[in-house]
């Protein structure tokens, strides 16, 4: 006869540390799993959360209103050192403005110098 007589591969041997190895990413995929799962039941890692959430919600309003009054109160400065310059209305809305545009512009200069010395982005 001519037929084919093929014999079965002998048994490969695993690696002992290549099954170990598995094991570990098996363990370390069913924790990541869970943690998702229950990512919205553990109420301190939620609530921790939300309060860094507000407190950087609530730098962020308070630098805001800071950058606001600052161009406001420079605004009437400018407006009102204008008046001893001129009569026109237009030159006191301009002097207003270049005091509000500087007073910007420091506030600008001034969160680049403390954002460049804190890397990590704290206030």
């Amino acid at each position: 006869g001519g037929g084919l007589d093929l014999k079965p591969p002998p048994p490969r041997t695993k690696n002992p540390e290549l099954v170990a190895r598995l094991q570990k990413l098996r363990v370390l995929e069913e924790e990541r799993k869970y943690q998702d799962l229950t990512s919205d039941v553990d109420f301190k890692e939620r609530t921790a959360k939300e309060t860094e959430h507000f407190s950087s919600f609530r730098e962020h309003i308070g630098f805001g209103t800071h950058v606001i009054v600052v161009m406001f109160t420079l605004f009437l400065l400018g407006h009102h050192a204008a008046k001893h310059f001129s009569e026109l209305q237009i030159i006191h809305i301009t002097g207003g403005l270049v005091g509000a545009i500087l007073g910007l512009m420091v506030e600008t200069l001034l969160f680049i110098i403390r954002t460049s010395r804190d890397p990590v982005g704290n206030s």
